[in-house]
Order: structure tokens, then C-alpha cells, then sequence
């Protein structure tokens, strides 16, 4: 990830500026926003004096008319950055399937014909084309 360029403007250690290059910030704008989101939780990750000295730099060179309205702060503060998976619900019955691929590996393993492991194969495709 590249430094924003504002970053070495401001009145920060190079620990500091580490710290706000890892949040994934793009302009004083957006900083200055995450700030506001949550500034409990961001001045506990920054520091009370740093982020003092932070937010009064940010406000002498974000204009005055710029947005800064609260945006969520990524994850490094606690808040996921994706979406949640959808949680799929199977509508395959697992405990045939096993019982089925089980008796088809048994067949395998054992001394049984073709035809008793054709047929063993046949159930389980048809399983899997019944629940799919």
C-alpha cells in the first residue's frame, strides 16, 4: 500500500504514521471522517495527544465546505471491511450422502463385482440429481 501524500504534513511520529497508513485512509478528508465515526475507539488506537494533535492539523487543511461526515472505519478499528457471507443452507440430506459415498468406497475396497459398484455409483449420482 502507498503513504498518501498528506501524511508526511502532518504533525505525526513515523510510529504514527504507520498506524494511519495501515487504516487505508486516502485524503485528510476521509481521516478526518473516520475520526468523527468514532472518536472513543479511534483516540484508543491512536492515542489521546496524538490524535489531539491529528484532528487540528486535519481541520487547518481540509476545507471548511469539504464532507466529512461519518464514514465507518475499517477494520483495523473493529469494524469488518467486507460483507458477511450468505450463509447457504444445504438441501442435501449429509448423513445419506455419507452413507451412500461410504457403501461405494466399502464396494471398492472389497472383492465386489462391477455390477454391485455401478449400481452404487448410479445411487449416488441419482442422490446428487435429486438434491440439486
Amino acid at each position: 500500500m502507498t503513504m498518501p501524500t498528506f501524511l508526511s504534513a502532518l504533525p505525526i511520529t513515523p510510529d504514527e504514521t504507520e498506524k494511519l497508513r495501515g487504516l487505508g485512509i486516502d485524503s485528510p478528508q476521509h481521516l478526518l471522517a473516520m475520526i468523527n465515526a468514532a472518536p472513543e475507539t479511534f483516540t484508543r488506537f491512536f492515542g489521546a495527544e496524538a490524535t489531539g494533535r491529528l484532528k487540528e492539523a486535519l481541520r487547518k487543511i481540509v476545507p471548511a465546505d469539504a464532507s466529512t461526515d461519518r464514514v465507518a472505519p475499517p477494520g483495523a478499528l473493529g469494524v469488518p471491511l467486507d460483507t458477511p457471507p450468505l450463509e447457504v443452507t444445504s438441501k442435501v440430506d449429509l448423513a445419506r450422502r455419507d452413507a451412500l459415498f461410504d457403501r461405494l468406497q466399502q464396494l471398492k475396497a472389497g472383492r465386489a463385482s462391477t455390477r454391485q459398484i455401478e449400481d452404487a455409483e448410479r445411487a449416488l449420482d441419482a442422490f446428487f440429481a435429486a438434491s440439486g
